[in-house]
């Protein structure tokens, strides 16, 4: 899996460079966002301008993510989703849990 670390200020940008996004993938998320939580980096972006599907597991690792995350004062925020990437998030409800952004610049301004 190909995801690309980028740190802004003190926001982590973690680009998802994949088309789909599955179980193969979500363990692979889930130790880039584990390297963040160990360094107490709690404000993360994650860029799915290059995905297009996510499946269930990927999710759950977003979501699980989230909730550790909430819990020491941090968020997650979801930037650039693909459209067909957005019918998940509806379908799910997930779009009620996430902040979704046109642009990785905005969901990093809101941090702010």
């Amino acid at each position: 899996m190909s995801i690309n670390r980028e740190i802004k200020g003190d926001v982590v940008v973690e680009k998802i460079d994949i088309v789909r996004a599955t179980y193969k993938e979500a363990g692979a998320l889930k130790v880039e966002l584990d390297k963040s939580f160990e360094k107490k980096i709690y404000k993360i972006v994650i860029d799915l301008s290059n995905c297009k599907y996510m499946d269930s597991t990927f999710l759950g690792v977003l979501v699980k993510s989230l909730k550790f995350i909430a819990d020491k004062g941090g968020d997650i925020k979801l930037a650039a989703a693909h459209s067909d990437a957005e019918v998940l998030l509806d379908l799910t409800r997930m779009n009620r849990v996430f902040k979704l952004y046109k642009t990785v610049d905005e969901a990093i301004a809101d941090f702010n």
